[in-house]
């Protein structure tokens, strides 16, 4: 499995995958040429030759199912999935000031302290504001009342008024004793 395989990786897989290719190449390059000559000194060189292209083989080969079997383990565990996941975790918190190493909790809780009484000072106004505002309307309905009373006596004192004037009219009419017209 190769890398074009993979989708778009993520830069802590690559970084993985680079690792482990330059974790394995000086153990599968360890032996120069010179150590291995001195090695099999006892073959003639054309022996030596094939013997060293044999071991070039076996490495490369070594090699590349190596490499193979990491990618089949890192495809087996999901380590692609696992570190995008790491890094979109990782990039939230870089979003969240309160995962901010720099972000100092009491700084924090006395900024939302303040935004709290700020709010609590503002309700109260707007209650003081309200209460005046019922009291107000309050006097203003007692003074309606009171007069809606004023004006019931006074529709009662025109009511007695006019009985009276009916009175007075129907007197008027009657003759006076006494009194004969010419």
């Amino acid at each position: 499995m190769d890398s074009m395989t993979q989708p778009a990786s993520s830069l802590r897989f690559l970084n993985l995958r680079k690792s482990f290719k330059l974790a394995i190449h000086p153990l599968l390059t360890a032996c120069p040429r010179e150590d291995f000559d001195s090695a099999f000194s006892v073959l003639d060189h054309g022996e030596r030759q094939t013997l060293h292209k044999l071991l070039l083989q076996v490495i490369a080969s070594l090699h590349e199912s190596m490499q193979e079997e990491f990618e089949s383990i890192c495809h087996e565990t999901q380590v692609h999935t696992s570190f995008e996941l790491v890094e979109q975790l990782v990039e939230e918190q870089s979003l969240d000031i309160l995962h901010d190493d720099k972000t100092d909790l009491v700084q924090v809780r006395e900024q939302l302290m303040s935004i709290k009484l700020d709010e609590i000072h503002c309700l109260r106004t707007m209650l003081a504001k309200a209460g005046e505002k019922n009291c107000a309307l309050r006097s203003r309905l007692e003074s309606l009342k009171q007069g809606s009373a004023d004006a019931s006596i006074a529709v009662t004192l025109i009511e007695k008024l006019k009985r009276s004037n009916q009175q007075y009219g129907q007197i008027a009419e009657q003759p006076l004793p006494g009194n004969h017209d010419f």
